[in-house]
């Protein structure tokens, strides 16, 4: 007799849904191409064989490009293009051997040209191999990748009609210390911000206006603020930089700079009563002035903490707005110039799901590894 598996989670019995396609690992990635809105895609998936899908169509491992299996959940970023109108899309990973992969796209004449990028490990750059995922901005036009290496060193690559590197921790750039995780990039006030966390739990922002800095903003740095247990989110909001991280005791900080800095902590008694947290936040701006911390809870919940003028607190899956399974992956968002909020998740099952929300509308919840699913305008068709 053939049984189904179950999965006891917080005192739940869930019955395992088979995943609709090739069961997903990692975080999915979402990318939006913010200079042409109608290119929206809704996310990017990575699989056990390292392939890297979006829909049916695979995009390395000998599908648009011949890159190498991912061993990392990619990057997506959207540039802007000089020479031509429309920006170029780029998917940047981490392979098997260190290798930083970029998948990009461009569009000229409403077709979409495919190539795949080496950047290190003698590729564009002789940057060395990497241990742990990119991150992708631009800054002032050009394109930035950045990544924790072997040593802890976080490398930066930036392409200007070709490629450069520099190191901007350890006697690099800057004497901030070793990096224990990925880095994250903002531009806040004009200025290019790194922002990791090193082996003490010290959040390190390193910062370029036109020669680089480094300061330390928690644990007696810039604040008070404890220790980190994982990496940062950050973003511009309001005129100010907020940074937020989970600490060792499942709280989420929350740490902003207006001219000077400040620090709160957001659940667990601090400005909501949202429970502990499990894993690392994503933060989002909708209606360009609410900011929203999203995380994944000790039960696998996903909550979503917002502000408008008071802080407060939301669950967005196993029952709360949607529907939706536990998480067995931290949270992506993303708000597209529509304004439809995506948050985006990997269940304890392997499915990726999608949860969407657009004004005073119910929040959504779609399986994104559904082989015949489709995505146009921001509503998904089948």
């Amino acid at each position: 007799m053939h049984l189904k598996p179950v999965f006891l989670l917080a005192g739940m019995l869930l019955a395992a849904p088979p995943c609709r396609a090739q069961a997903v690992v990692g975080r999915p990635c979402l990318f939006s191409d913010y200079f042409a809105e109608w290119r929206t895609f809704p996310a990017i998936l990575r699989d056990p064989d390292g392939n890297l899908t979006c829909g049916r169509n695979r995009l390395n491992n000998g599908g648009a490009t011949q890159g190498p299996p991912a061993a990392g959940d990619p990057a997506a970023t959207a540039v802007r293009r000089r020479e031509r109108t429309g920006p170029q899309g780029h998917f940047t990973y981490r392979d098997t051997l260190g290798g930083i992969q970029d998948l990009w796209f461009e569009r000229y004449r409403e077709r979409d040209r495919w190539h795949v990028d080496q950047l290190n490990n003698g590729g564009g750059t002789l940057a060395p191999a990497a241990a742990g995922d990119p991150s992708g901005a631009e800054v002032d036009g050009k394109f930035h990748v950045l990544y924790r290496d072997f040593a802890g060193d976080v490398q930066d690559l930036w392409f200007d009609q070709q490629w450069h590197t520099q190191r901007l921790n350890q006697g690099g750039a800057t004497s901030a210390p070793m990096a224990a995780g990925d880095p994250v990039q903002l531009v806040y006030g004009g200025h290019h911000h790194v922002l990791y966390r090193d082996g003490a739990g010290s959040v390190q922002d390193l910062w370029n206006d036109g020669q680089w800095h480094a300061i330390q903003v928690n644990l007696g740095g810039a604040t008070q603020a404890p220790a980190a247990g994982g990496d940062p989110a950050a973003l511009e909001a309001g005129g100010a930089c907020h940074i937020s991280y989970r600490d060792f005791a499942g709280g989420i900080q929350d740490l902003w700079f207006d001219g000077s800095w400040h620090d709160q902590k957001l659940n667990a008694g601090g400005r909501t009563d949202a429970p502990l947290a499990l894993g690392n936040p994503c933060a989002r701006i909708v209606d360009g002035t609410t900011r929203h911390v999203t995380y994944r809870d000790l039960a696998g919940n996903l909550q979503d903490l917002w502000f408008d003028g008071a802080w407060r607190a939301q669950r967005l899956t196993c029952g709360g707005l949607t529907a939706a399974p536990p998480a067995g992956s931290d949270p992506v968002s993303l708000v597209p110039p529509s304004n439809w909020e995506f948050v985006a998740y990997v269940d304890i099952f392997g499915n990726a799901q999608l949860l969407s929300h657009l004004g005073g509308n119910p929040w959504q919840a779609t399986w994104l590894n559904a082989p015949d699913l489709k995505f146009r305008g921001g509503v998904f068709w089948r």
